[in-house]
Parts: C-alpha cells; structure tokens; sequence
C-alpha cells in the first residue's frame, strides 16, 4: 500500500493533480491496464472530485461500521 496526500497549506496549486497524472503515466510505463485507490468519500478535501476530474470513476463503495467497546 502507498499513501499519496498534499499538506493543507499546499493544496489549491495543482500538486494533487500532477502527482495523479505521475502516478498514471508510471503505472502504464509499468504495463498496467489500470490503477485504483482508496478514498473516504466523506472526507472534506475534496478528494473524490479531484480523482473524478482527473477520469477515474466509483468501481466499488464499502460501507465500514465499527462500534466502540467502552
């Protein structure tokens, strides 16, 4: 698993989007048909439009409950 993220302090400059289109243009130097991430889609970065603007697209939604034991 790799964890890819922008600093608060640097997000709006396009970093997230160069390092997206990096990270593609390396899978298919790879010979990858495709390449997949995680993404809470509740999160308030604005993550999910981000990998929507850049052509990915919902493969999968999981719904993950959890319940305090104290």
């Amino acid at each position: 698993m790799r964890v890819l993220g922008v600093v608060p302090d640097a997000r709006g400059r396009g970093i997230a989007t160069w390092l997206l289109r990096s990270a593609f243009a390396q899978a298919a130097r790879d010979g990858r048909e495709f390449l997949g991430l995680t993404v809470d889609s509740d999160n308030t970065t604005g993550a999910t439009a981000l990998y929507e603007r850049a052509g990915m697209r919902p493969e999968r939604v999981i719904v993950l409950l959890r319940r305090p034991l104290a």
